[in-house]
């Protein structure tokens, strides 16, 4: 199974594989792969809407790629 992540944030990439190591335990082909795109918001986010839209957004970019 690969899971892609939109970022190339070691820490997130790292808790996104740890999380995912827990649910699918039994899964030894699990592969966590980061990828740069584009968040559409600013660097440093100032709420939690704009947070959500961020991520929403590197989701769905994440998705075409």
């Amino acid at each position: 199974m690969k899971i892609v992540v939109g970022t190339m944030n070691i820490a997130k990439l790292q808790a996104v594989e740890n999380a995912m190591a827990r649910v699918y335990a039994d899964d030894k082909s699990m592969e966590v792969i980061g990828i740069k795109v584009a968040s559409g918001i600013s660097d440093q986010p100032m709420s939690d809407k704009e947070t959500i839209q961020g991520a929403v957004t590197r989701a769905k970019m994440a998705l075409k790629e």
